[in-house]
């Protein structure tokens, strides 16, 4: 014979601390400054020497975070962490493959910005380390 209904444990359910973090799209952050870039937080949009730049939701994001850095570089395993919302590692493991995923962001960021690698007027590369922003 089952047990009455109130003595059968109810099953086990994950915290909510426990889920994996989400990117805070909506909160501002203060930002550097480049010379012919805009980013109004706000309305999530950015323009380049005035004209409107079509961003994905991660190329922008990308794109603040760079300029919340100033001149700090930032490696591409700190940008795959700040994208998921991390600061540090703890339990996330970041792959070659997440990695890889940034650098082509990146790529895709500075065509539509009109940068270029050789000669970066918003965003530098590290050689072996990764991206930092060219300030004013």
């Amino acid at each position: 014979m089952a047990p009455p209904a109130e003595q059968i444990p109810a099953p086990a359910t994950v915290p909510a601390a426990a889920e994996a973090p989400v990117f805070d799209r909506t909160a501002p952050v203060e930002l550097a400054s480049a010379v012919g870039l805009e980013v109004d937080q706000e309305a999530r949009q950015v323009r380049v020497d005035g004209g409107v730049v079509d961003l994905l939701p991660t190329e922008y994001d990308l794109l603040v975070e760079l300029l919340g850095s100033g001149r700090r570089t930032r490696s591409r395993a700190d940008l795959v962490l700040a994208l998921r919302g991390e600061s540090h590692v703890t339990t996330y493991v970041v792959t070659e493959a997440d990695r890889h995923a940034v650098a082509l962001h990146i790529a895709h960021l500075r065509t539509k910005l009109g940068d270029t690698g050789s000669r970066p007027r918003f965003i530098e590369t590290v050689e072996g380390v990764g991206y930092r922003m060219v300030v004013s």
